[in-house]
Formats: C-alpha cells, sequence, structure tokens
C-alpha cells in the first residue's frame, strides 16, 4: 500500500480511524471580537524560498506587569527585492475585558525582521520579562525598560553580527549562577542569493526540503550578569555544523538533580528558612516556649520543696550547688514562661492584622470645621 492509498482511504470508508468523541468542551474562535487583527506575511512572491514553509511563533507575557496576560505575535517580512508591505511582530495588550490593543509602537517592537519565534525570560533580573525574538538574518534581543517599552539591546549585549536561519530560542541557566543564559536553535545554512533550485517535475521550482541545504550549528550563549553574553558554543560542547534544529526541550534525563554547579543554600542558610517558616503563621512554637518555661520552673519548684523539707524534717545539710541549680532553672522556667505568654500575644495580634483586607485611598478629604457655637445652642459642621 502506498502512502497516498493509505491517505485517501483514512478520508475514505475505511474505518481505519475513529470518529473522535465528544470531548466536553468547544473552543471559539474569537480572534476578531477580542480585537487581534494579525495576518502572518511569509514573503513568498513566487520564488519558493524555504523560510516560507514554517510559521511564525508567538508569547503570552505580562510585559507591562499588570497582572494580564498579553500577547506577543511574530510576523515574517517581504523580501528585499519584492517589497510590498512594511509589517512587523505585533504587540497586544491585555484590556482586561476580553479584548486586545495594539500597542507595537508605542512598545518600541515595530522592528522589521523576518522573524521566526520567540522566548520570553528575565534575563537581567530586574523583575520586568524581555524578549528574544529569532529570525531569517539577525536575530534580536529586546529588554523590557518597565515603563511599557522595549529597547534593542542586540549589539549592545553582544548577540549582534550574526546573520543565520534561527528558528527557536529557551532561555535556561546551565551553569547555575542565578542568571538565565540563552539557547538559540539554527536551522539550516540558506542565503536567498544562494537558494537552491528543487523541482517535482524536472521544470517548475518547488520548495526544497532540508537534505538540499548544510546544517548549521546551534547556539549557546552564557550570561556574564552585566547585560552581555559570552559565546561558549565550542566550550560547552553544542557545537555541530551538522545538526539542522527547528525545536529545543529541556529535561534532565539521567536525574543527577542539577545540570552543573553547587547549590548556594548551606546548611545555615536552610535552617534560618525553616525556622521563618514555621515562624511566620504559627504560634506553636511560643505555645511550646511556654509549656517547656512552665515545666521547667514546676519541677525546679518540686525540687526546692524537696530539698527544704528533708533539710527540716532530718537536718540535712543544704549543699549550696544543687540550691543554686533550683534557683536558677525555678527563675529561668517563669522568664521562659512569660516571654511565651506574651510572644504569643503579640503573634495573634500580628497574624490577625495580617489576614485583614487591604484598602486604597483614593481620596482624602481634611475634617470639616465646626461653626461658630452661637450662644446657648449646639455647633453645627458646615
Amino acid at each position: 500500500m502506498t502512502r497516498r492509498d493509505f491517505l485517501l482511504g483514512s478520508l475514505g470508508a475505511s474505518p481505519l480511524i475513529a470518529a473522535p468523541s465528544d470531548p466536553g468542551f468547544r473552543l471559539v474562535d474569537v480572534s476578531a471580537a477580542a480585537g487581534l487583527q494579525f495576518r502572518h506575511n511569509s514573503g513568498a512572491f513566487g520564488s519558493k524560498y524555504l523560510p516560507e514553509t514554517l510559521g511564525p511563533g508567538c508569547a503570552f507575557l505580562d510585559y507591562d506587569g499588570d497582572g494580564w496576560l498579553d500577547i506577543l505575535l511574530v510576523n515574517g517580512a517581504d523580501w528585499p527585492s519584492h517589497k510590498r508591505s512594511s509589517g512587523t511582530m505585533r504587540l497586544y495588550r491585555n484590556n482586561r475585558n476580553g479584548t486586545f490593543t495594539d500597542v507595537t509602537e508605542k512598545a518600541g517592537l515595530a522592528v522589521p525582521m523576518y522573524g521566526m519565534g520567540v522566548a520570553v525570560a528575565d534575563f537581567d533580573n530586574d523583575g520586568f520579562p524581555d524578549i528574544f525574538v529569532t529570525a531569517v538574518g539577525q536575530s534580536r534581543l529586546f529588554h523590557n525598560t518597565g515603563q511599557g517599552r522595549f529597547v534593542d539591546v542586540t549589539e549592545k549585549a553582544g548577540l549582534g553580527g550574526r546573520d543565520s536561519f534561527s528558528t527557536s530560542a529557551m532561555w535556561f541557566d546551565f551553569d547555575r549562577d542565578g542568571r538565565l543564559d540563552l539557547f538559540v536553535c539554527n536551522y539550516v545554512k540558506w542565503f536567498a542569493e544562494h537558494d537552491v533550485f528543487c523541482s517535482v517535475d524536472g521544470t517548475h521550482k518547488s520548495y526544497c526540503t532540508p537534505e538540499a541545504y548544510h546544517g548549521s550549528t546551534c547556539w549557546l550563549f552564557r550570561n556574564r550578569g552585566n547585560g552581555t553574553f559570552e559565546d561558549v558554543t565550542a566550550k560547552s560542547g553544542i557545537f555541530d555544523s551538522t545538526s539542522k534544529s527547528l525545536g529545543v526541550a529541556l529535561l534532565d534525563y539521567d536525574r543527577d538533580g542539577r545540570h552543573a554547579g553547587e547549590t548556594k543554600w548551606n546548611y545555615w542558610r536552610l535552617w534560618n528558612f525553616a525556622l521563618e517558616g514555621i515562624t511566620s503563621f504559627s504560634v506553636v512554637p511560643l505555645k511550646a516556649a511556654s509549656y517547656v518555661g512552665f515545666a521547667t520552673a514546676l519541677v525546679a519548684f518540686g525540687f526546692g520543696v524537696y530539698v527544704i523539707g528533708k533539710t527540716l524534717l532530718f537536718g540535712d545539710a543544704v549543699r549550696g550547688y544543687p540550691t543554686l541549680i533550683v534557683v536558677v532553672l525555678f527563675l529561668g522556667g517563669l522568664q521562659l514562661m512569660a516571654l511565651g505568654i506574651i510572644g504569643e500575644y503579640l503573634a495573634r495580634m500580628f497574624i490577625e492584622v495580617k489576614q485583614r483586607p487591604l484598602y486604597l485611598v483614593q481620596q482624602w478629604l481634611p475634617p470639616r470645621q465646626p461653626l461658630p457655637m452661637p450662644e446657648g445652642g449646639a455647633s453645627s459642621p458646615r
């Protein structure tokens, strides 16, 4: 059976594929109602360039930090020899009511490029998500200023001067230094001026398969922590000029627990972290201190009564060391019990205050001044 016969049979009367069951829900296309007026531009004009066969990437991110996810749609572009329109990637801000507003120009992302994929991460640990867009040609890194705008820092970060057919990217901390590093997938060595002619019938051009082109290595850039990156592709063992990569996934395949490096959490920090977690939302340690103090004082008091009674009844000499220990334990137990009771009282008040709702003051009005009191009467507010 040929592949053609198998497909025709599957779509026809042959019961090779069972009808899908009802999943219990429906998905409705609300793109137009939500204001997402986007059309991908592959730049195709008849020359059948290889990048035209791939669709664009997209990302959901909260770029303005308002707690609502916004949408970034990567776009292609016209080829330099056949300019027809000027389209760029589009950023849509969430209006919090089911609709979105195009803020691409305002956000500084209206940058012409033949985009492919996108990876979002806070590479400089400033609390705002940054964007890396892979492209045919120069991929670009956009830094989030935290004020609703992005700045192209590709050259400043040391990622410039790299023209390639980049498809996907991923942020991850490969050296465990607390800073996100960048992994970039490259497909094949393709340039429009060196496009390979492929044909099915020997006459008309068709899209080529990847076998028609040489591979291109992926890249790994280590985050230096000062806004720049170091190319560690060869040093890390990633370099492979035969690879043809479209996507990337991360996993710990040998289950060694971490990729590299050692943890910065020593036992002292772990102990303090555990104490903070126990005491932040509970009064149990304070209650335990009260019970321990009470038990200590009670035992010391009982032993003191025993020593005094033994001396009075039998005339035994009282040694100084046991007497001193009894007094110290008794007073120490009372002190510990008092501290536990006072601490529990303060902790209960603190926890109760933390559970109260927060109120934001929108407007403050000064207190109203009373009118002068008339003779024989009460004053009235203005």
